[in-house]
């Protein structure tokens, strides 16, 4: 969940960018963000993963702290437990029972948790309360490791893709595993073999696992932009920012680049919240419009209700049929 209350973004010329803004993102949706260029869409946008600073009021984020219990780390800790009941049966310690019976409660849940594992998907383990703790951070107070450990859950997608054109798709994807590690492995790219799998598996999902040693310089625009949605599948993101993804595409490939990321949004569950310049295009693929005009949110609700005088108050005039890109047809 994101949640924005009365937020204000003012910058050093004194311009202000976010006006009183308030907000609430609900976790698996899918949001658009349309208005003017200037409106302030990418101020709101790059505020939730602290690219930009609020000075007024509260913003505050939701994530799952790293997936501890898979299958094979539940085994791997209730062996661990059982070996430390092991070594102090052995020993003469007088407190050992007490020391004993809670290993031995801790070793039961642990058991209790690897029969509801076997149960679940890899995807609903990650959501599941038993399995994950949930951390809500205040961004505008968060510093060090645990602003490290925000963004790392947070994937962003940029226009100008901001990917590494001279090394290949692999590594560019494979970077989406940076906030993971210390600087060293991140530079000498030692990733373990799970990573790499996660990598080429995300690669897959976007359908360009072919290209994974093809330099990026040599991708289309559209592919560029998997390439940089595929490193953030690799983050393991709970929410990915998309700021104007597909404006420097052309139509056919817009249509392809936004059905990945609705995908996505259904499939993995990941919250998406995008900028879009185009309406039409917001209408068809959101859940949910926000509409900003002069640094304020003045419309907050599903597609069919946004009207041609809500579309009015937003852009402070009607919108000709180019300048929504007319109706996008997409198969069922």
């Amino acid at each position: 969940m994101i949640v924005f209350k009365h937020v204000g973004k003012i910058y050093p010329n004194g311009f202000k960018a976010l006006d009183d803004c308030s907000l609430t993102v609900n976790d698996g949706d899918f949001v658009c963000i349309i208005g003017l260029s200037g409106a302030g869409k990418s101020t709101l946008l790059r505020t939730i993963n602290r690219m930009h600073d609020i000075q007024e009021g509260e913003l505050y984020v939701d994530v799952f702290k790293d997936v501890k219990f898979s299958k094979s780390a539940i085994s791997k800790e209730i062996e661990r437990k059982k070996k430390v009941v092991s070594l102090l049966q052995k020993g003469e310690d007088e407190a050992k029972d007490v020391y004993i019976a809670n290993l031995e409660k801790e070793i039961a849940s642990l058991e209790d948790k690897l029969v509801e594992c076997e149960k679940l998907s890899p995807e609903e383990i990650k959501k599941h309360p038993s399995f994950n703790e949930k951390i809500t951070f205040d961004v505008a107070k968060v510093r060090g490791k645990d602003l490290r450990l925000l963004r790392r859950n947070i994937g962003m997608i940029f226009q100008s893709f901001n990917i590494v054109k001279r090394s290949t798709v692999y590594k560019n994807v494979l970077n989406g595993r940076v906030g993971y590690h210390n600087a060293l492995v991140s530079g000498l790219s030692l990733y373990s073999k799970e990573e790499k799998v996660l990598a080429l598996n995300s690669l897959n999902k976007l359908g360009i696992l072919d290209k994974a040693f093809t330099r990026s310089d040599q991708l289309s625009g559209g592919q560029m932009q998997r390439v940089a949605l595929a490193r953030a599948l690799t983050q393991k993101p709970n929410i990915i920012l998309a700021d104007e993804p597909v404006a420097s595409l052309d139509p056919i490939t817009t249509i392809s680049v936004m059905d990945d990321f609705k995908r996505i949004n259904k499939e993995e569950g990941i919250t998406i919240v995008a900028n879009m310049h185009h309406v039409d295009l917001a209408l068809n693929y959101a859940n949910r419009i926000i509409g900003v005009k002069k640094g304020k949110i003045v419309f907050d609700g599903k597609p069919e209700e946004v009207t041609d005088e809500v579309i009015e108050n937003i852009y402070g005039r009607k919108l000709k049929h180019s300048e929504k890109l007319g109706k996008v047809e997409k198969d069922d």
